[in-house]
Parts: C-alpha cells; sequence; structure tokens
C-alpha cells in the first residue's frame, strides 16, 4: 500500500516509508514496516481487515479497508497424460487444480469428468471412483476434467488398443533341399503380421525371399558348423498362397517358420529388434531390446548348427521347435521361436534359450512388434 500527505500549502508528499503501518485484523491480513518493504500486505485468510498508516511524529493517521478473497482456480492438470489402454481394462485419471494463490489441490473429485467418444471409453462421476476410465472398444479419446463453477477445464487423450494375439504358426525343415516352402499359418486373415525365420546351412548361403516379404536383419556366424539366421516380414493379403518359398545357393540343412500375429499396428511394425551371432554352447541369448511403447509383442528366434530340441526362454511361451531333417544331432540346424506380450515399455532383457545337447554356435534375433488401435 501506498500513503501520501496533505500538508498546510495543499503539497503532498509519499510518507510509505515513514509512517508505521498495523493491521486491525493481523489474522486476516498483515503489513509490513521492514525496511524496503514498508506497506506491503500479506493475506493470511478470506476476510476484512483495517490498514493504517500513522505518522509517527503527529499521531495523523489515514486507513484503508482491506478485502482478503478465497483463491479462485485459474487450471487445471489431467494425469497421466497421453496414456494407452487396451479394451476392458481401466484407467485412473487425477485433476490438479492451480488456483490463483499458487497452491494446488485434488479436485478430483470436485470436477465433472467426460468422455469425447463413449464407444470408446467411459469414465465414471461416481462417489469414490471419480476418474476412472474403462477402455469398451479401439479408438482414441479425450478425457476432460471441468470445474463446474468457473467452467476452467482440461483433457488428456487416452488411446484404447487391442492386445497383440499370436494366430498361429507354420513350419519346414530340409537336410539339403534348396527351396523350402514354408506353410501359411491356420486362421491367418488379411492385415495380420507375418514373421518369418529362416535358419540356413553355411554362413555363405544366398537366401532368396519369396515375393512381398521384406528382410528384417540377417546373422551370419561364421564359427564352428558356419550358419545363417534371417527373419522376415509380411502383411498378410486377403488371399494367400498355401506355402511361400524360400531358395538357397547352397545348404546342408534349413529350417523355416511362419509365425502370424493380429492387432499390430500396420504403419510401424517393429518397435525395435535386434540379432547376434551365439558362441558355442547349449544355452544360447536373444539380445536385450528397449521398448519404446506398453503391449509390445515380444519374439525371439534361436538357431545353431545341430539337429536337437530347445528349452525356451522363462516366461516365454514356445511357437516353434524345430530341426531339419538328418539322422544325425551333431549335424543339421535347428531353431526355436518364442513370444511373450510385454506390459510395459523398457528394456526386456537378454532371453536366453537352451539346447537339450551338441554345444555349437549359432545366431539369435529379438523383435518386439508394437500395438495397433
Amino acid at each position: 500500500m501506498c500513503i501520501r500527505d496533505s500538508y498546510s500549502d495543499a503539497s503532498t508528499q509519499d510518507l510509505t516509508a515513514g509512517v508505521t503501518w498495523s493491521s486491525g485484523t493481523p489474522a486476516t491480513a498483515t503489513i509490513s514496516n521492514a525496511g524496503g518493504s514498508e506497506g506491503l500486505a500479506s493475506s493470511a485468510a478470506t476476510g476484512t481487515a483495517m490498514i493504517t498508516a500513522t505518522d509517527p511524529g503527529t499521531g495523523i493517521n489515514g486507513a484503508a479497508t482491506l478485502t482478503v478473497t478465497p483463491a479462485v482456480l485459474v487450471s487445471i492438470t489431467v494425469t497421466p497424460a497421453n496414456v494407452s489402454i487396451t479394451v476392458g481394462s481401466s484407467e485412473p485419471f487425477t485433476a490438479t487444480g492451480t488456483y490463483s494463490d499458487a497452491s494446488t489441490q485434488d479436485v478430483t473429485a470436485s470436477v465433472t469428468w467426460s468422455s469425447s467418444s463413449l464407444p470408446t471409453a467411459t469414465i465414471s462421476n461416481a462417489g469414490g471412483s471419480e476418474g476412472l476410465a474403462t477402455a469398451i472398444a479401439t479408438g482414441s479419446t479425450v478425457i476432460t476434467a471441468t470445474d463446474p463453477g468457473s467452467g476452467v477445464n482440461s483433457g488428456t487423450s487416452l488411446d484404447v488398443l487391442t492386445d497383440i494375439i499370436f494366430v498361429a504358426a507354420g513350419t519346414a525343415a530340409s537336410a539339403s533341399a534348396l527351396d523350402l516352402d514354408v506353410p501359411t499359418p491356420a486362421a491367418t486373415a488379411e492385415n495380420d503380421v507375418m514373421l518369418a525365420t529362416i535358419a540356413i546351412r553355411p554362413s555363405s548361403a544366398t537366401i532368396t525371399p519369396p515375393f512381398g516379404w521384406t528382410l528384417v536383419r540377417r546373422m551370419d556366424n561364421g564359427a564352428g558348423a558356419a550358419n545363417s539366421l534371417a527373419v522376415y516380414r509380411h502383411i498378410a493379403t486377403a488371399s494367400e498362397p498355401a506355402t511361400h518359398r524360400w531358395s538357397f545357393s547352397s545348404s546342408t540343412g534349413s529350417t523355416g517358420a511362419i509365425l502370424s500375429f493380429r492387432g499390430v499396428d500396420l504403419g510401424t511394425l517393429v518397435d525395435v529388434e535386434d540379432g547376434a551371432a551365439t558362441a558355442n554352447a547349449t544355452t544360447h541369448d536373444a539380445p536385450s531390446v528397449t521398448t519404446t511403447v506398453p503391449r509390445t509383442m515380444l519374439v525371439t528366434a534361436h538357431a545353431f548348427a545341430s539337429s536337437t530340441t530347445w528349452t525356451a526362454p522363462a516366461g516365454m511361451t514356445e511357437a516353434v521347435d524345430i530341426a531339419s531333417l538328418t539322422p544325425d544331432q551333431a549335424t543339421g540346424i535347428a531353431m526355436e521361436v518364442t513370444y511373450e506380450l510385454q506390459t510395459v515399455a523398457g528394456a526386456t532383457g537378454a532371453r536366453t534359450a537352451t539346447a537339450s545337447s551338441n554345444a555349437d554356435a549359432g545366431n539369435t534375433h529379438t523383435l518386439a512388434l508394437t500395438p495397433g488401435l
């Protein structure tokens, strides 16, 4: 506050720093006499206080009424922001109000919640469950929290996804043929994503894929019985052939598998992938990858130069366990393919598959499919 005194000659002067300030109701507001902040009032509670300035020499004073009103809501923040959940699941949202005095308060229970697309997701205003969204069908909606008194509101997006599901697998193996015909998995439908893993000896063999298949990565291991592992992707059409042929320039053993998955983002099929050659052993690690979105489908492939069987990595489901057709376990090539839904984004950790016998060098691959709307 500022005070100007009037003198007998009709002149005025700023006496803010020279008077003594006081508040008639300190519980409502206080006022400063400290050097540099004279006349600065601070509110303590709602109500009124009489603020008085007194000249210490003459005792002349002046007063004004200061009214302290409640802080008003200026903005709302809805959290979590821009979240994705799956059909049938729920997500609790929280609304935090920011007020004119810079204070914040949880207003989840006092705001009115709404969803811009009720067929996609509903959100509760019922006592005890305010802000709880429930996913109904795939799509996108905006969740909004509105203060009923002021109309202040804010929203965030909610995407409802369908979990990626494994449909089926088709496999083929050969001791030495230069063509490998891998069956289309049963029940594969249009727009399913098909992943093919092809293991071949020797590593110098040229691999020619079927038309329409895209190479994701090829791993070559020249150690021991040299071998390769190649991974391909393809979006199923309405009329897939019964089999898909991979051709080789040479072969002393090959295995192939096609896995079909449903619910994949067709714009970004693969979130992340990596491969590695593995040393002579019965245990073979598929490398860790770091997914960028939740609910990806992790698919690992393990292959090495022996005709044997595999034990799947912990927590993963085995879709394929196949070896090339050879009577001698120490020759040929064996391959395992496994999958697991990743509920959260982040590092997956290495996934270790164990061969039943005949330690040898091989190749592994890890791939995460992106969930789609």
